[in-house]
């Protein structure tokens, strides 16, 4: 079994610090650091890594650009995501941006570290309820753009408006008085409502031009 040499990226600092401590007393488990934010972990360590655990929701940094960032910086570590939410539209966007699996908080550290190991070891690690959601979202019949658009709130209606007209994230968190977190978490619900995996796609689709 491969030694798994772990980067931890989570917001929480009591949650991180409990991670930490018990995913190094696992066999064959070595955490290099445990940062809230990418830019907090110490080169070295990035250098060393060869697996990353990453929060799938920080307010400096939503876990899908940390993987994103991290894969620009080191191509070959294995990024999981971990969670306390479930919901389809962090799990794709997560997996889209490079995420090979993902893991819930609720987890005991047992389960993490094996999960990391599995993907070391070129697996997909998920928790039985997020690979029942991977399983039910590619299950669900294609809809046309009418019926999926009727699946978005007022709120995010607006927001793709914004999006179609060509406006930047930032561009639409001013217009709208959002933050710029805010307005990537409706738009990974956007991309869910509507089975698609970009801006380009969700315009499109908005458009009646798939």
């Amino acid at each position: 079994m491969q030694l798994v040499q772990a980067i931890l990226l989570d917001d929480d600092p009591g949650f991180r610090r409990t991670l930490a401590q018990a995913l190094g007393d696992e066999p064959r488990v070595r955490v290099l650091a445990a940062a809230a934010s990418l830019g907090q972990v110490p080169r070295e360590a990035l250098v060393e890594a060869n697996t990353a655990l990453v929060d799938v929701r920080m307010p400096r940094e939503p876990g899908p650009e940390a993987v994103q960032r991290i894969h620009a910086l080191r191509p070959e570590i294995v990024c999981v995501m971990l969670t306390s939410h479930d919901d389809a539209a962090s799990i794709f966007s997560s997996l889209q941006a490079g995420a090979v699996g993902y893991l819930l908080k609720t987890q005991s550290a047992a389960q993490i570290a094996a999960g990391l190991h599995e993907a070391l070891a070129g697996g997909s690690p998920m928790s039985p309820g997020v690979a029942r959601k991977v399983v039910q979202t590619f299950a669900k019949p294609a809809s046309t753009p009418a019926a999926a658009l009727a699946e978005l709130t007022a709120r995010e209606r607006e927001l793709l408006g914004h999006v179609a007209r060509g406006l930047a994230d930032k561009e639409v968190a001013e217009t709208l008085g959002l933050s710029v977190w805010t307005v990537k978490n409706h738009l990974r619900h956007i991309y869910e409502k509507l089975h698609v995996r970009s801006r380009t796609e969700a315009v499109a689709k908005a458009r009646g031009e798939r």
